[in-house]
């Protein structure tokens, strides 16, 4: 085994020369390690004029230099084509270790270890004569570990795996032969799986899924030879927690179960609805969260009718497995509609009239599925019309508002169940227009802003979670610079936005007012350097991104293939 040990010797040329009498009389030649244009260099020659010897020590008037040589019988037997064996070290300039490891004809071979300048462990694994083998780790300046990956001959083969400070995995991919392949996941920095994409040679290739904490899914992403074609947000949920828009819901098995759009929470219009092999089976069409029609192909009807004594239909409706299902209708004994109701599973959901064509007319009550009143007003020929009020099922009003030509029109009230107002908004045509406002049941301001034509435009402000966020919209997409505060104080944020593409330098800031983290936008994405810094001011590492991508950590590069 060999231990050498250097400590860098400056200026101590003639203290060298002073020295040579003492090691001719062993018979020894000196060479100055200060001609030596590297320590390789260096350990070759002094195996070839020590190698008999144990040690040697060389001392200066400031410094001293010490070489303590130890062979071991294999070093020893040195082979004569010059290529190391055995256990070896090779050094920083400054004398500190960079890596050790053991050779073997010249090559390394086994466990190795390699450091940054300051002696922390900067990575770890097996090597052989092809390059990195097997599983490494890797670890930051700070001692943090970073990634671990396993390589096969030189290449990246298997898993890929990033860590986040406190050791929390934040991503994984699977490598054939230096190329990602299969499923690459990303993670919140709590642990919950945040994005899935399919990599294909390398590439994202085909769809990929984005999901909130709770693991719905939120967006879908269509990717071509790794370029992003398309995005679909699904999933969401309104100020209040409620569903919106397209929602697709899963079986236990990761299938299809059912999709459609849903509205302040209540599923309206067509909704698919498929088996657990994620084959469709049938359509169901919905109002304001009741199922009015299955598809024809779902059952087929049991009509039953009733008559008056003179002969004239009385009543007309069907039924499913004994239950009413769907449309009754009431006649008068000269053949007038006088009622309808819409009925599912036997209970009625909504009461009105229905005329001959199949279209709603006058005034409607819809029901909660147990009963209660959901909603009141009028239809013209199917459409709504007029005013209308909707109810919790305490029987409290949620929001009051007016249609015209089923389009909401003018201005809507939301309200909470304790019967505080939680929104005003303004409505042209079925859009958003007018100012909007906000309010928390404690009557305080959670957002307000004006819409123009469905989207937000001028000066707007919201309430995030822990802070507020103030700037402005043009088009519906932030413009300008915006600003987030806590209690409408402390700024912990600051950055500029064109067309709701961020730009220029943001700023995040620990509550204290100190920066937490900087760097610049080029093209919407990240790029430069960004540094994070702690709470009381001194930096913590710096990231280096390329349009987005990480490339340097503490200005060492990372790998990508």
């Amino acid at each position: 085994m060999l231990n050498q040990f250097i400590l860098k010797a400056k200026n101590c040329s003639k203290s060298i020369e002073k020295s040579i009498p003492k090691v001719e009389k062993q018979k020894l030649k000196i060479i100055s390690l200060l001609s030596f244009n590297s320590i390789d260099n260096c350990y070759s020659s002094l195996f070839s004029i020590f190698k008999k010897k144990k040690f040697v020590i060389v001392s200066c008037e400031k410094w001293l230099l010490t070489l303590l040589i130890l062979f071991s019988n294999e070093l020893a037997a040195q082979p004569t084509d010059g290529k190391q064996n055995g256990y070896t070290y090779f050094y920083f300039s400054s004398g500190r270790v960079s890596s050790e490891g053991v050779m073997k004809n010249g090559s390394p071979e086994g466990y190795w270890k390699n450091y940054y300048e300051d002696g922390t462990l900067k990575s770890a694994g097996n090597r052989n004569a092809a390059g990195t083998d097997s599983v490494w780790v890797f670890y930051t300046l700070e001692g943090f570990l970073e990634k671990s990956v396993s390589f096969k001959d030189g290449n990246k083969q298997g898993f890929e795996k990033l860590f986040g400070k406190k050791g929390n995995l934040l991503e994984e991919y699977s490598y054939d032969n230096n190329k990602k392949t299969g499923s690459g996941r990303y993670y919140y920095e709590t642990g919950e799986l945040f994005k899935e994409v399919n990599f294909e040679e390398g590439k994202e290739e085909g769809r990929g899924y984005e999901f909130d904490k709770d693991g719905r899914i939120l967006t879908i992403l269509s990717y071509k030879q790794g370029f992003l074609r398309s995005i679909e947000r699904i999933n969401r949920l309104d100020n209040q927690g409620r569903r919106t828009g397209m929602w697709q819901d899963l079986h236990d098995n990761g299938r299809m179960r059912e999709e459609g759009t849903w509205n302040e929470g209540k599923k309206n219009g067509l909704f698919k609805l498929y088996d657990r092999k994620g084959e469709f089976l049938r359509f169901e069409r919905y109002l304001d969260d009741q199922l009015v029609m299955e598809d024809e192909t779902s059952f087929v009807p049991e009509v039953h009718k009733e008559f008056y004594d003179s002969g004239e239909l009385k009543m007309v409706g069907s039924y499913k497995e004994g239950s009413k299902q769907g449309v009754f209708r009431e006649y008068d004994t000269e053949g007038n509609i006088i009622s309808s109701a819409i009925y599912e599973n036997n209970v009625k959901v909504g009461e009105g009239v229905i005329d001959a064509a199949g279209k709603r007319q006058g005034a409607w009550t819809i029901y909660f599925p147990t009963g209660e009143v959901r909603a009141k007003g009028t239809y013209v020929d199917g459409k709504r019309e007029g005013d209308w009020t909707y109810f919790y099922k305490e029987g409290k009003t949620e929001q009051t508002g007016r249609y015209k030509n089923d389009l909401p029109e003018g201005s809507w009230k939301w309200y909470y169940a304790s019967g505080k107002q939680w929104r005003d908004e303004q409505f042209r045509k079925g859009k958003e227009d007018g100012l909007m406002t906000e309010w928390s049941e404690e009557d305080e301001e959670l957002a307000k802003g004006e819409f123009v034509d469905g989207l937000k435009n001028g000066p707007w402000f919201m309430e995030v979670g822990d802070h507020r966020e103030e700037g402005e919209y043009v088009d519906g997409e932030k413009h300008g610079v915006w600003n987030w505060t806590l209690d409408k104080k402390e700024i912990i944020f600051t950055g500029e936005f064109n067309n709701g593409i961020p730009i220029g330098k943001h700023k995040f800031f620990h509550p204290n007012g100190k920066v937490k983290e900087e760097g610049k936008f080029k093209g919407g994405e990240r790029h430069g350097d960004w540094r994070h810094y702690q709470e009381e001011g001194t930096i913590l590492y710096t990231t280096h991104y390329a349009q987005g991508i990480i490339t340097k950590i503490d200005g060492q590069r990372i790998e990508e293939n």
